[in-house]
């Protein structure tokens, strides 16, 4: 086997040693005599390997820094050599060489951070293509939901399908439900769900909004209520999916729809109420059966089970879980439906880590549709996580593996590897060192001072500055991003001072921060993750530190 050169600088030396450790005998590592590899290029590197006795017979590839700036070729032609751009972490390396080492391709331009994995276009292909091919080898196994729209496919062997509740939709305008609905859609539902008020009956609603909606999203459109009225005006209005059937409404509906409805609309059953809300979970296990068999007997065709997910602690998640396993042994071709959105909605916890795990739970369930909201602000985003959830679980199916490192992740707040950019403070004895305390002094500006805020709709930061404490604002800064607007404010010239220009870097940066991790912004207020706040420790307390601090009362030892 030949050997693979690696090219690093002298500051990066120490961690790409680390990083390949445990393959250094197929590896030679070149250290050039620059600080950072950013500043090389590879006409600089070819000139310093060109002073080199490089046999090249012993190489299969030369791997450059991926933070060099340039084309490789470059350095191909001028030694002789197949050169690539390795990752920008050097963390990176020892899964950028097994990835050639399998005959895939690298790159001479684009660095490979995740060359080894594929991307999210390249999962979607993919599954894509099996979801169509496994529909056209089973079609008659599998459930079409959808009248005169794009429709959807339901079998415990496809990708789950996302369902994004509309909550109490009766209380919006159509104008506003259109827009909540092209907002899930846009972030990867596939049926909108109008979900209706609990204990009160609005059967004149779903003539006035679901034909139109239909018509303005071309999706499936499902309606949520047991109430038996409204299921007869939403099947009539033109609904493609009903959510949900018990013994209960099911012997009133038996008499109000014709048989090619029952042939065309999809009917999620469920166990009756009673043995949902107590009694052991063989009840409702035994109810659900039992419905389904109902369901059957009286005609309906397209029939979908839940097993209904408990809330946590006030209800039995792990035991509504084991119902749903349970079902799936007894009865492994039925499309299931999990509401997800009974979990996330009910436990203060951050939401894209909970749909991860219910997702995984729900694939190896065989489960065919997700259904969920964002009726809480902590939920927000609950609709794209879920989508992506299923992406990353699904394709860890398709490949027989685990959900990891295959290209996608549902990592927001942490990384799958340490990146921190380690500095060898020993390169210079006569550097100087200065450490500081944190001391909160403010300094006014002569020009005036800024409030800044976050425009969530239009996903922009605003910087609104005022000339004196008594005027109102003369202008209003708004960008993407913190650079832009703090820019924008140097340009414009409405800062005097260094203290000022620090100030609102901070602030700016932070307010983008919570813009895209959904937490609140508050201007002055210091950015605290979860209750804990590691940069100021004297402004707010830690629960850790105070649950170590009174460890007695807690009887620990």
């Amino acid at each position: 086997m030949k050997k693979i050169m690696i090219i690093t600088s002298k500051l990066a030396e120490e961690i790409v040693r680390d990083s390949v450790s445990e393959k250094s005998d197929i590896i030679d590592i070149v250290v050039l005599p620059v600080s950072v590899a950013a500043f090389l290029t590879p006409l600089s590197i070819s000139n310093f390997l060109s002073k080199m006795k490089l046999k090249k017979e012993e190489y299969d590839m030369i791997l450059i820094p991926g933070l060099v700036k340039g084309d490789a070729s470059i350095l191909e032609e001028r030694v002789g050599i197949p050169s690539f751009k390795g990752p920008e972490h050097a963390a990176d390396i020892i899964e950028t060489i097994d990835f050639f080492r399998k005959g895939e391709k690298l790159d001479k331009i684009k660095p490979a951070n995740y060359l080894s994995e594929k991307t999210i276009a390249e999962i979607l292909d993919y599954i894509s293509d099996f979801n169509k091919s496994l529909i056209q080898r089973n079609l008659s196994a599998v459930l079409k939901i959808g009248r005169e729209v794009s429709p959807v496919f339901l079998s415990p062997s496809l990708m789950p399908t996302v369902v994004s509740e509309i909550v109490d939709a009766p209380k919006y305008s159509f104008e506003k439900m259109i827009e909540i609905a092209k907002y899930y859609l846009s972030n990867g539902a596939g049926i909108i769900d109008i979900g209706m008020f609990a204990g009160k009956s609005h059967p004149e609603f779903f003539p006035k909004v679901i034909s139109s909606l239909k018509e303005e999203l071309n999706v499936p459109i499902s309606i949520d209520t047991l109430n038996p009225e409204e299921i007869l005006s939403g099947i009539d209005a033109g609904a493609d999916l009903v959510l949900s059937l018990n013994s209960k409404n099911m012997k009133f509906l038996e008499d109000h729809i014709d048989s090619t409805l029952r042939d065309e609309v999809g009917f999620c059953v469920i166990p009756d109420f009673e043995t949902i809300t107590r009694g052991p979970l063989s009840l409702r296990l035994k109810s659900l059966n039992e419905n389904l068999k109902l369901a059957k007997e009286l005609g309906f065709k397209k029939i979908i089970a839940d097993a209904i997910l408990d809330p946590p602690i006030s209800g039995s998640l792990s035991g509504s879980l084991a119902t749903f396993k349970l079902f799936r042994e007894i009865d492994p071709e039925t499309p299931l439906l999990m509401g997800v959105g009974n979990v996330t909605e009910l436990v203060d916890a951050d939401s894209f880590g909970l749909n991860a795990l219910l997702a995984t739970m729900a694939i190896e369930l065989g489960v065919s549709l997700l259904l969920t909201t964002e009726e809480s602000n902590k939920t927000l985003g609950c609709v794209r996580e879920l989508k992506k959830s299923t992406l990353f679980a699904f394709y860890a199916k398709l490949k027989n593996t685990n959900p990891k490192n295959i290209g996608i992740s549902m990592l927001y707040a942490k990384d799958r590897k340490n990146y921190d950019q380690k500095i060898d403070q020993s390169i210079d004895e006569k550097i100087i060192v200065i450490t500081t305390e944190y001391k909160s002094e403010y300094v006014a500006d002569r020009k005036g001072f800024f409030k800044i805020s976050i425009d969530r709709e239009k996903k922009e930061l605003i910087a609104f500055f005022y000339p004196s404490a008594k005027s109102a604002p003369s202008h209003e800064i708004r960008g993407k991003v913190a650079e832009s607007v703090c820019k924008k404010i140097v340009e414009l010239e409405l800062i005097s001072n260094m203290d000022h220009a620090s100030y609102l870097g901070r602030e700016l940066m932070k307010a983008e921060i919570c813009l895209l991790s959904g937490k609140s912004y508050v201007q002055d207020q210091p950015f605290m993750f979860g209750d804990e706040n590691y940069l100021y420790p004297k402004k707010a307390t830690s629960y850790l530190t105070f649950f170590y601090i009174n460890k007695k009362k807690f009887n620990t030892s």
